[in-house]
Protein backbone atom coordinates (compact mmCIF):
# COMPACT_ATOMS: atom_id res chain seq x y z
CA UNK A 1 0.00 0.00 0.00
CA UNK A 2 1.47 3.53 -0.82
CA UNK A 3 1.51 6.67 0.99
CA UNK A 4 -1.32 8.40 -0.78
CA UNK A 5 -3.80 4.85 -0.52
CA UNK A 6 -2.82 5.43 3.05
CA UNK A 7 -3.59 8.72 3.34
CA UNK A 8 -7.01 8.37 1.42
CA UNK A 9 -7.49 5.33 4.03
CA UNK A 10 -7.00 7.77 7.32
CA UNK A 11 -9.10 10.08 5.77
CA UNK A 12 -11.72 8.07 4.59
CA UNK A 13 -12.15 6.34 8.23
CA UNK A 14 -11.40 9.88 10.29
CA UNK A 15 -14.33 11.24 7.94
CA UNK A 16 -16.60 8.75 8.96
CA UNK A 17 -16.06 8.32 12.24
CA UNK A 18 -16.83 12.55 12.87
CA UNK A 19 -19.97 11.82 10.57
CA UNK A 20 -21.39 8.93 12.87
CA UNK A 21 -19.67 10.52 16.11
CA UNK A 22 -22.10 13.58 15.02
CA UNK A 23 -25.26 11.02 15.73
CA UNK A 24 -26.80 10.15 18.74
CA UNK A 25 -26.13 6.90 20.36
CA UNK A 26 -28.78 3.89 20.05
CA UNK A 27 -31.58 3.95 22.54
CA UNK A 28 -32.80 0.93 23.69
CA UNK A 29 -36.31 2.07 23.21
CA UNK A 30 -36.20 3.13 19.67
CA UNK A 31 -38.46 1.13 16.94
CA UNK A 32 -35.84 1.97 13.77
CA UNK A 33 -32.00 2.27 12.94
CA UNK A 34 -30.28 3.83 10.09
CA UNK A 35 -27.39 1.40 9.43
CA UNK A 36 -24.77 2.01 6.31
CA UNK A 37 -22.57 -1.12 4.82
CA UNK A 38 -18.72 -1.43 5.83
CA UNK A 39 -16.15 -0.84 2.80
CA UNK A 40 -13.58 -2.43 1.78
CA UNK A 41 -10.28 -1.48 0.45
CA UNK A 42 -7.41 -0.14 -1.00
CA UNK A 43 -6.25 0.09 -3.59
CA UNK A 44 -9.88 -0.07 -4.73
CA UNK A 45 -12.92 1.41 -2.72
CA UNK A 46 -16.07 -1.23 -2.55
CA UNK A 47 -19.29 -0.93 -0.74
CA UNK A 48 -20.15 -3.86 0.53
CA UNK A 49 -23.56 -4.03 0.24
CA UNK A 50 -24.17 -8.04 0.90
CA UNK A 51 -21.92 -7.88 4.53
CA UNK A 52 -24.23 -9.39 7.68
CA UNK A 53 -26.13 -7.09 9.17
CA UNK A 54 -23.49 -7.36 12.32
CA UNK A 55 -20.80 -5.29 10.16
CA UNK A 56 -22.58 -2.70 9.00
CA UNK A 57 -22.23 0.58 10.91
CA UNK A 58 -24.95 2.68 13.23
CA UNK A 59 -26.06 5.95 12.26
CA UNK A 60 -28.90 6.63 14.26
CA UNK A 61 -32.27 5.64 15.70
CA UNK A 62 -35.38 6.83 15.14
CA UNK A 63 -39.24 6.03 16.54
CA UNK A 64 -40.70 5.38 12.60
CA UNK A 65 -39.62 3.71 9.49
CA UNK A 66 -40.96 6.89 8.24
CA UNK A 67 -39.13 9.06 10.29
CA UNK A 68 -35.73 6.50 9.77
CA UNK A 69 -36.29 7.25 6.24
CA UNK A 70 -36.38 10.76 5.96
CA UNK A 71 -33.03 10.83 8.57
CA UNK A 72 -31.33 8.84 5.70
CA UNK A 73 -32.46 11.20 2.83
CA UNK A 74 -30.94 13.97 5.41
CA UNK A 75 -28.02 12.68 5.38
CA UNK A 76 -27.90 12.13 1.39
CA UNK A 77 -28.42 15.81 1.24
CA UNK A 78 -25.80 16.60 3.87
CA UNK A 79 -23.40 14.85 1.61
CA UNK A 80 -24.23 16.62 -0.91
CA UNK A 81 -23.86 20.06 0.28
CA UNK A 82 -19.98 18.77 2.01
CA UNK A 83 -19.09 17.80 -2.13
CA UNK A 84 -20.39 21.51 -2.72
CA UNK A 85 -18.27 23.20 -0.34
CA UNK A 86 -15.06 21.04 -1.14
CA UNK A 87 -15.44 21.65 -4.24
CA UNK A 88 -11.26 23.05 -4.86
CA UNK A 89 -9.99 19.99 -2.88
CA UNK A 90 -10.69 16.93 -4.08
CA UNK A 91 -8.88 14.65 -1.61
CA UNK A 92 -11.64 15.72 0.35
CA UNK A 93 -14.24 15.39 -2.10
CA UNK A 94 -13.17 11.87 -2.76
CA UNK A 95 -13.67 10.55 1.17
CA UNK A 96 -17.57 12.48 0.80
CA UNK A 97 -18.19 10.37 -2.59
CA UNK A 98 -16.88 7.53 -0.78
CA UNK A 99 -19.18 8.03 2.27
CA UNK A 100 -22.39 9.63 -0.14
CA UNK A 101 -22.11 5.95 -1.83
CA UNK A 102 -22.24 3.80 1.70
CA UNK A 103 -25.46 6.19 2.55
CA UNK A 104 -26.90 5.05 -0.71
CA UNK A 105 -26.99 1.37 0.03
CA UNK A 106 -28.03 2.30 3.91
CA UNK A 107 -31.20 0.85 5.21
CA UNK A 108 -33.85 0.97 8.20
CA UNK A 109 -34.11 -2.10 9.73
CA UNK A 110 -36.07 -2.66 12.92
CA UNK A 111 -34.06 -1.65 16.39
CA UNK A 112 -34.17 -5.41 17.23
CA UNK A 113 -32.94 -6.91 14.33
CA UNK A 114 -29.83 -4.90 14.05
CA UNK A 115 -29.33 -5.10 18.27
CA UNK A 116 -29.38 -8.78 18.12
CA UNK A 117 -26.92 -9.19 15.27
CA UNK A 118 -24.16 -7.74 16.76
CA UNK A 119 -24.43 -9.53 20.19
Amino acid sequence: MGLREKRMRRLLLVATALFLLASSLPAQTAGWVLIIPPMEGPPTWTVLRDAPVSQWDYVKAQDTASACELEKEKALRDVSVILDQWKGNEELRWVSIQIGLRFLASRCIPYELWWGSRK
